[in-house]
């Protein structure tokens, strides 16, 4: 597209620089023109003055030679009848003499006075029109100079081309514009002076007809021919002095005009240099503008990804809570149901026991059902009062002693899975550990990647702006220069035309016109190239911006998965506690204090990880708890289903040896130490108090609940329970 533009620019250009040339080349021909007529109408008008003038004191001074040879001519006739031929011999030597040196006289003076007044009038009319001629020309100068200025100081935008070629090309003008003017100048005062002197041959001719003598004649003439070469001196002398002075005219001229030159480069320069300044000026504000944006833009997508991942978070998270209780629900009536079916089998197995156990073993526990049931004598029932004390003593010392033997037993089970438990939980520590320090290597290592790639497109992109950013400053020179030389050549044109007359006004307001036109028509190719590109800048930092938008959703994608990895593993080790026997403010201190390590070393940023590895050691990084610890962020919560069976595993290992330190607690109030409770049964009862929240008394009335079932259905065992459980 650029490449496109720029070829229509160019035929753009091409096109008016045409047009450029026509108007020139018009403006030229009408110049020249004019000047012609204006040189040869001046030229004609002094002429004519300077030949009337001399035609008018030549006139006058033959009117007066004939008023005073008349009288003596008549004299000289009446003498040469009344006198004799001698006398009149004499006489008339005598009068030619006399006349011939009064003649001479009379035509030295006329010579004199004509020569006078013809040097007046040529000095005058050569005064006159340096004064109009250096009137205009200043009045033309200052009005060129002050469009050159304006025009400089708004549109022209470069420098003028190299100025020894400019001053070789005004200098090859100039001379040839001198020695045309010469050439012109000469031919005309020939024209002119071979005029006169064809008028002045006839009129003497004239006069010499009518003078008569042929004598006079001769003499006449030869007068004639030394005026003749007087006048040719005169004619050399005042083309001499012309010369002279036009040469000083024009060495002025030159002068001003150079001076004029560099005043107006110097100008220009400065125009150039501040325009440079403001171009680069907006250069650098665009560039930080479109930094800004890029990195305010960059932060409302981060925002906006984070609030849009955190509402998919909460999402997911009602989800699993209420499949999560779902689940619990489910699982606690299957607890509930299998806790009554072993406490069935339970109290269905402690009469076998009592009567292997027991020294007496004296009946059966169906016999003794059926015969307590249908014996109706009161012997029976003192004896069985008897036998139920005893044995209520009996069960009550083998529950202690087994009791006591399951105890120690459950302990040392709990310790020795307390240390395995710690083992695995170190090597899981470690393991954890290395996999986080590889992660961060390779997210150091992409995104020091993703760095290098970034620097290396905007290197790209910064060199090809300023490609082009060159190939328009280089297509503007060279339309600045031919501009320039354009508005040169028609300046040069206007300051001839108003040195020389008045006519120039019209053709300078076209010219001005035409120069407007040209200028409108590459102001608005420099604006339209300007827009193209501002859009191209734009784009390609649409297009950075799109690029780092993928590939920070990327990133964000895969730190997600792995947080979701991290926070289920930190949720275990939290859960397992170690095995350690704690307060629960105590633990919910830890959990706080570890859940703000693995918080500060999340938050971290990648440089600062190094420095914060061993408060993350120390302190187990990354853990994070569940909804009920305060202060913790509500991310990275995702557990799936086989880490939640985890989670409830490790709980019931946990709550089992709780409730295997509570046996060992002598003088505890709560009854259900007491009672004969297996292992398994304390892991389902600590299972049941983790998941639904209730505690041992709880539970205690719901095992009763499912005594008083099971004795509905068996009405016999019912007796012996109340006989037995009675406190």
């Amino acid at each position: 597209q650029l490449n496109k533009e720029m070829s229509g620019v160019q035929e753009c250009y091409i096109t008016i620089c045409k047009d450029k040339d026509s108007l020139e080349s018009r403006l030229k021909e009408e110049m020249a023109h004019i000047l012609r007529t204006t040189e040869l109408e001046v030229k004609d008008q002094a002429i004519q003055a300077v030949e009337g003038e001399w035609q008018f004191n030549r006139d006058r001074t033959i009117e007066e030679i004939k008023r005073k040879y008349s009288p003596e001519k008549k004299q000289n006739c009446q003498n040469d009848q009344t006198c004799q031929t001698k006398l009149s011999s004499d006489t008339e030597i005598y009068t030619r003499q006399e006349l011939e040196t009064r003649l001479a006289s009379q035509q030295l003076t006329l010579e004199q006075q004509s020569q006078e007044q013809r040097i007046r009038a040529v000095g005058e009319a050569l005064k006159q029109l340096e004064l109009t001629l250096e009137k205009d020309h200043e009045e033309n100068v200052a009005k060129q100079v002050e469009m050159a200025v304006t025009k400089a100081r708004k549109h022209w935008l470069q420098e003028l081309t190299s100025l020894p070629e400019y001053r070789n090309h005004l200098q090859t003008e100039k001379e040839k514009w001198e020695s045309e003017h010469e050439q012109d100048a000469a031919k005309q005062i020939s024209m002119i002076f071979k005029a006169n002197e064809d008028k002045w041959k006839k009129h003497s001719v004239k006069e010499s007809e009518q003078a008569g003598s042929s004598v006079k004649i001769s003499e006449l003439q030869e007068k004639i021919l030394a005026l003749e070469h007087e006048l040719d001196l005169v004619k050399e002398k005042d083309a001499a002095f012309t010369k002279a002075e036009l040469a000083k005219a024009r060495a002025q001229w030159n002068k001003e005009k150079s001076e004029e030159i560099n005043r107006i480069q110097e100008l220009n320069e400065k125009d150039y240099q501040v325009f440079l300044a403001e171009h680069r000026n907006k250069l650098n504000e665009i560039l930080k503008k479109t930094k800004e944006d890029f990195i305010r833009q960059r932060n409302e997508l981060l925002a906006q990804k984070e609030s849009e991942l955190n509402q998919h978070f909460l999402k997911k998270q009602n989800e699993w809570s209420a499949q999560q209780a779902e689940k619990i629900h489910l699982e606690r009536q299957r607890c509930e149901c299998e806790i009554i079916a072993e406490l069935e089998h339970l109290v269905s197995e402690i009469p076998e026991h009592l009567i292997v156990e027991s020294e007496t073993q004296c009946f059966r526990m169906k016999g003794y059902s059926n015969t307590f049931r249908n014996s109706t004598n009161a012997s029976l029932d003192y004896v069985n009062d008897c036998l139920h004390k005893a044995c209520r003593k009996m069960v009550e010392k083998i529950l202690q002693t087994i009791n006591e033997k399951e105890s120690k037993l459950d302990l040392q089970d709990a310790l020795q899975e307390s240390k395995r438990q710690h083992e695995e939980y170190k090597s899981e520590k470690e393991a954890q550990l290395r996999k986080f320090i590889l992660s961060e290597l390779q997210l150091r290592q992409k995104l020091e990647r993703l760095e290098n790639s970034l620097g290396q497109e905007t290197k790209t992109k910064d060199e090809e702006h300023e490609a082009s950013v060159k190939l328009m400053q280089k297509a503007n020179d060279d339309l600045v220069r031919r501009l320039k030389e354009g508005e040169s050549t028609g300046s040069k044109m206007n300051v001839r035309l108003q040195e020389n007359c008045d006519f120039g006004k019209t053709d300078k307001n076209s010219s001005a016109k035409g120069l407007e036109e040209i200028r409108h028509q590459y102001l608005r190719a420099v604006d339209k190239i300007r827009g193209d590109m501002l859009c191209y800048i734009h784009e390609s930092k649409e297009r950075a911006a799109k690029m780092i938008r993928t590939e920070v959703l990327k990133e964000r994608q895969q730190t997600a998965r792995k947080m979701r990895k991290y926070y289920l593993t930190c949720l275990q080790q939290l859960l397992a506690d170690s095995g350690k026997n704690e307060g629960a403010e105590k633990r919910i201190m830890s959990a706080a204090s570890k859940l703000a390590a693995m918080a500060k070393a999340l938050e971290t940023p990648l440089p600062n990880r190094n420095r914060n590895k061993t408060e993350i050691t120390n302190d187990h990084p990354g853990s994070k708890h569940s909804d009920q610890t305060p202060g913790i962020p509500k991310k990275n919560r995702l557990p799936n289903e086989a880490d939640c069976n985890q989670v409830n595993h490790i709980e019931s290992q946990s709550s089992s040896e709780k409730q295997a330190r509570k046996c060992l607690k002598p003088g505890a109030p709560n009854t259900i130490n007491k009672e004969f409770v297996p292992h398994h049964f304390n892991k389902v009862l600590s299972l049941a108090t983790v998941q639904n929240g209730t505690s041992g008394e709880e539970l205690f009335t719901k095992r009763n609940q499912g005594d008083a079932c099971a004795v509905d259905r068996n009405p016999g065992l019912s007796e012996f329970q109340n006989t037995t459980f009675k406190t």
